[in-house]
């Protein structure tokens, strides 16, 4: 046998079946390239294609194999479209065939048959109208295969099966029908697939005691002729059904279950349905798992179910993700949810024994309603991650501090009292206290979706110096009672504070409250009191809602609201004093026809498109000696008493009127919108913005001042002029505003900053001086004096290359210095501070390369190895030829 011919073969078989196995790699890779387009790929069918199908026409179709006249064998011995013998290898076949039902009855109507059999690819429509009546018409029927009919434009269903089994429904369209496309009732281990269902009442539909059927892989889409009960596969006092890997989109529900036990729900995908997925009055074994829910009022919603666990999920574009409300025993684990409008998981009222675990959380957070019996039972694992960061949730605790939280993403309190909070950063869930009492919130900074500051039934707690931007509300009370919210900044929320319902005795003082839609807003609420609060820039400045009664708002700041400054509807005996109600577009103060007996008085209306309204009744305007100053009064003080000599007119339907109304002579009220306290600035001044409440204001000024200087005084341009800031050295300075008016009062207001116009300084310990590198890249080792450090860098080529580093302790860029010619080399350091102060220092090194002299270069000994290993082999041919 020759050897060589062996090899040669077996080298050519080889070829081609790696040949062969790399043709079917590509065939596979090219196929999952090609996309899959829905809307291309599904046939559309409207009611004159199906008349002109093509197929033969063929009268309705009744079989009822316990009548001999209308049974199989019957049939199929009287019709050519029928054939068959009813077995397993030959089962009877009906397909290829049209059916008009007229409007007056099934198109295809089979009962009583255990036969096998097959309706393959006839078209059936224009059933008769009514519960029973569909295109296809099952009844009483086992083994049986449905494949690829058209069963569209029917005035009942399109398929129907009652009391049938071991029925097979694969690769058929249900599309126009005027109730559901697929209906199974009172029907066993059957099998729906592959199925598409368009623009029905419902889609699929299992109803009462169905069991064991299977709803697979099937696109169901536009069923939602009815708002309430329309959904693309609904459940309904059924068992024991799996629904996997379905494409349910445009639904009003995409699947909703009632009255059931023993559901899996896996792999399903299911876009811009008005509500995701929905499980009421269910128990025992539900299971929800990798399903994908997207742009959904909500994604999944349990409400009086047990024992269910919603798992790998994901949720996203949601306004909810889950949520869950009357259950016991639910666990939600590993689930994706991201970018919920409201809420990511929300549990509401009468819940047990839930388990939150290892879910991440994007953009949204996690609720609890307040039920502290029902609490007490829930495990929320600090593996929750909000927006990367853990949920912490603690129990009845006492005395945590800011030690017990490590960069949260929320924070969730139950039952702790004597917590002390401050100087955390809260992104993402924001912080909630439950039945907390006797806490201290201080100087934190805190983001969240929902709420930035949530209590429900507190008591004695203190909000201080928090600042809570970009929620949907930054604090938040609850039948909360004798709390303290001071020296807050809130702004770019829903709304700055809101007092929902039952709180009593709490003092809302000295806060900022800026750019939210709502600034305050209270509603069934008494004696709290509003003092000395600047409200500005929101939509409505204060809303005082239905039953906020006996509340005190004194010496507060309501400006520049988009619509009213302070709106009170549905409530009473509120007393208004002092406030400063200026520049809001629509009214300034207004009061609806609920609304009585309120006392408002010595308070400044100026620059509002309407300074008041009071369609309500029995509300006074002035104490019986003094009123309010109104900037468009065009009365006179001829005595000079500082009162009106004729009352204002309020608008509205009451036609009250302030007897007593101001002609001011208070000095001007200066508010220094910006700079910001303690705001840092470098070489250049700030931009200063002012807000002046005084009529007449005649001239206005300034001076800066620190510890060792104070300016001369300048008038007021509009800016601080930049040889005044130059004046002034480095460190905290003041800045002071001064205005008079036209009565020679004057007001004043300042303001403190810092000023940073020195350079950060670098010390270099390591490289020294000239010291010698060869291939080894330089370590350095610097210090940076700066309190206000933004970035540092180093260069070795001169500036051309910047290379930025945060460690301090670092090497050279290897690629960078491999680069570099040999010689000195000088390595400079830089360093900016956040107002642009540039610090440098530089160290000069040598670069050595090493001698290669007495050495065989490494490439020539690999050039003499391969030299001799060719020889070599030369040789050995030779000799065994």
């Amino acid at each position: 046998m020759d050897y060589k011919y062996i090899m040669k073969t077996k080298s050519y078989y080889f070829k081609v079946k790696l040949s062969l196995i790399l043709s079917i790699l590509l065939i596979i890779f090219a196929v999952n390239k090609i996309p899959f387009d829905f809307e291309h790929n599904l046939h559309t069918v409207k009611l004159d294609d199906m008349k002109s199908s093509g197929k033969a026409p063929v009268n309705p179709i009744f079989i009822n194999d316990t009548d001999p006249d209308y049974s199989w064998s019957k049939t199929a011995a009287d019709n050519d479209w029928c054939s068959g013998s009813g077995s397993w290898g030959d089962p009877y076949v009906i397909k290829n065939i049209t059916i008009n039902g007229n409007s007056s009855s099934n198109c295809i109507e089979i009962h009583n048959s255990y036969k096998y059999f097959i309706i393959k690819n006839c078209t059936v429509y224009n059933s008769s109208i009514g519960y029973d009546f569909a295109g296809i018409t099952l009844e009483n029927v086992n083994n049986s295969l449905i494949f690829e009919n058209n069963c569209s434009y029917n005035n009942g269903h399109g398929i129907h099966l009652t009391n049938s089994f071991n029925v097979t429904l694969l690769h058929n369209l249900a599309q126009n029908n005027i109730r559901e496309g697929i209906f199974l009732r009172l029907s066993a281990n059957n099998t729906v697939r592959n199925n598409t269902v368009v623009n029905n009442h419902r889609g699929i539909r299992v109803n009462d005691c169905g069991a064991n059927n299977i709803i697979d892989n099937n696109s169901v889409y536009e069923n939602s002729e009815d708002p309430i009960n329309s959904a693309g596969i609904g459940i309904y006092f059924s068992h024991n059904t799996t629904i996997t890997r379905n494409n349910i989109f445009n639904n009003t529900k995409g699947i909703y279950f009632t009255d059931t036990s023993n559901i899996t729900l896996k792999g399903n995908i299911m876009t811009n349905n008005q509500m995701g997925t929905h499980l009421e009055s269910s128990n025992n074994n539900i299971k929800f798992i990798d399903n994908i829910l997207n742009n959904c009022n909500w994604g999944i919603s349990l409400s009086s179910i047990k024992e269910s666990i919603v798992k790998n999920n994901t949720i996203f574009s949601c306004e909810s993700g889950i949520i869950i409300q009357n259950t016991e025993n639910i666990s939600l684990f590993d689930n994706n949810i991201i970018n919920c409008s409201n809420q990511g998981i929300e549990i509401y009222h009468n819940n047990y024994d839930i388990t939150i675990a290892q879910n991440n959380l994007t953009n949204c957070d996690i609720y609890l309603s307040p039920r502290f019996e029902q609490i007490s039972t829930y495990n929320i694992s600090i593996s929750n991650l909000i927006n990367g960061k853990p949920v912490y949730f603690y129990t009845n605790e006492m005395g945590l501090t800011a030690s017990n939280f490590s960069n949260p993403g929320q924070i969730i309190l139950f039952n702790c009292n004597n917590t002390f909070i401050s100087n955390l950063t809260v992104f993402g869930g924001g912080s909630t206290l439950l039945f907390c009492h006797n806490n201290t919130l201080l100087d934190n900074v805190i983001q969240g979706q929902s709420y930035g500051l949530r209590l429900d039934y507190c008591h004695n707690n203190t909000l201080f110096n928090n600042t809570i931007f970009d929620s949907r509300g930054a604090i938040y009370l609850y039948r909360i009672e004798d709390g303290n919210i001071t020296e807050n900044e809130l702004f770019n929320n829903g709304c700055g504070i809101q007092l929902d319902l039952e709180c009593f005795n709490i003092n809302v003082s000295k806060n900022i409250i800026r750019d939210n839609i709502g600034g305050l807003s209270l509603q069934s609420s008494e004696n709290n009191n509003f003092t000395l609060n600047r409200i500005y820039n929101n939509t409505i400045g204060i809303y005082n809602g239905e039953s906020g009664n006996y509340n005190n708002y004194f010496f507060n700041d309501i400006l520049n609201n988009s619509w009213d400054g302070i709106r009170i509807s549905y409530s009473s005996n509120n007393n208004l004093f002092g406030n400063n109600i200026h520049n809001n577009n629509e009214r300034g103060l207004a009061i609806d026809s609920f609304s009585n007996n309120h006392l408002i008085f010595n308070n400044t209306f100026v620059g509002n498109s309407l300074n008041a309204q009071d369609n309500g009744t029995n509300n006074q305007w002035d104490n019986g000696a003094i009123g309010n100053f109104w900037d468009d009064y065009i009365g006179y003080d001829l005595n000079g008493d500082g009162i009106g000599d004729t009352p204002y007119n309020i608008s509205g339907l009451a036609k009250c009127v302030d007897r007593f109304p101001q002609i001011i002579k208070l000095p001007p009220q200066i508010i220094i919108e910006s700079p910001h306290t303690n705001e840092l600035f470098g070489y250049n001044p700030p931009e200063i913005e002012l807000t002046i409440i005084s009529p007449n204001i005649d001239t206005i000024w300034y001076f800066l001042s620190n510890e060792t200087k104070k300016t001369n005084n300048y008038n007021f341009t509009g800016e601080i002029e930049q040889n005044i800031w130059n004046s002034i050295g480095n460190g905290s300075l003041n800045i002071e505003f001064y205005a008079n008016n036209s009565y020679g009062l004057i007001g004043s207001s300042e303001v403190q900053v810092r000023k940073d116009i020195i350079s950060p300084q670098i010390i270099i310990y390591s490289p020294t001086e000239n010291q010698e590198f060869t291939v080894d890249t330089p370590f350095f080792n610097i210090s940076v004096i700066e309190p206000n450090l933004e970035s540092i860098w180093y260069t070795i080529d001169g500036g051309i290359t910047n290379h930025t580093f945060t460690s301090l302790t670092d090497t050279i860029d290897e690629a960078a210095w491999d680069t570099i010619s040999e010689g000195s080399i000088t390595i400079t350091f830089f360093a900016r501070d956040t107002v642009g102060n540039i610090g440098s220092e530089s160290v000069v090194v040598i670069k050595i390369t090493p001698s290669t002299e007495g050495g065989i270069p490494g490439f020539n000994i690999f050039l003499i190895i391969g030299t001799i290993s060719v020889i070599s082999l030369f040789i050995l041919k030779k000799k065994f030829k």
